[in-house]
């Protein structure tokens, strides 16, 4: 782990990181789940689609987690139309946020397994679409489809836009399953957590904070 003051570069998740997951909006995504099996055709009622999503998300933080694995559907084919059908105007934005992140000078980028198009909505939405270029917008479609904890595609891609080595940057999460493979290829890493402190911090999670401004804060960003 680097000290706080040879962190040359970020690289930000978006999804519950930029902005807090609420229960309305947690719930939407099981909607857009559950409409995106069907737009496949899978062969289940609606509200049987929608149980399905609801379980899956709090088993494994993915409502589309069970439609894959246990289904057997197409996470390549799934990916866009759930993104498709996620609502931007139930995003709960953290006042102050996008002030402080235009306040930092050092580069950064956006890593998110979520769609191009959902990540440019969401910051639409956040008021912060101005502060991420194309570039600097690293998308699950730009990454081979690699999630983050499925690989290291991504963050060698979002190392490489930043042209920096893993030591001289921080990843900004709030899974530890995406943490974890993050520090494997050496980034320094930081869980916001909103409210849930882990009280026995992982050896792969550097640092851990209540939301983007206590983070940004600390540093002195």
């Amino acid at each position: 782990m680097q000290s706080e003051q040879n962190i040359k570069g970020i690289i930000w998740d978006l999804d519950n990181t930029f902005y807090r997951f609420t229960p309305e909006f947690r719930l939407s995504c099981n909607h857009a789940a559950a409409q995106a099996v069907l737009d496949l055709g899978f062969g289940k009622p609606y509200e049987e689609c929608l149980d399905i999503a609801i379980q899956s998300s709090k088993n494994h933080h993915f409502s589309l987690y069970t439609f894959i694995k246990k289904y057997g559907l197409d996470y390549n084919r799934l990916h866009f139309l759930f993104h498709q059908h996620m609502r931007p105007d139930l995003i709960d934005p953290i006042d102050g946020v996008v002030d402080k992140v235009k306040s930092i000078k050092m580069p950064q980028v956006v890593l998110t397994n979520g769609s191009r198009d959902w990540a440019l909505k969401a910051l639409k939405q956040i008021g912060a679409h101005e502060l991420f270029s194309n570039k600097q917008i690293l998308a699950l479609e730009d990454v081979n489809m690699t999630s983050k904890s499925g690989g290291f595609y991504g963050y060698e891609k979002a190392l490489n836009t930043l042209k920096m080595r893993p030591d001289d940057v921080i990843f900004i999460d709030d899974l530890d399953r995406n943490l974890e493979k993050a520090k494997k290829i050496g980034l320094n890493t930081a869980y916001v957590h909103h409210g849930i402190e882990l009280k026995q911090k992982p050896s792969f999670m550097d640092y851990q904070f209540h939301n983007p401004i206590d983070l940004i804060d600390y540093f002195g960003w």
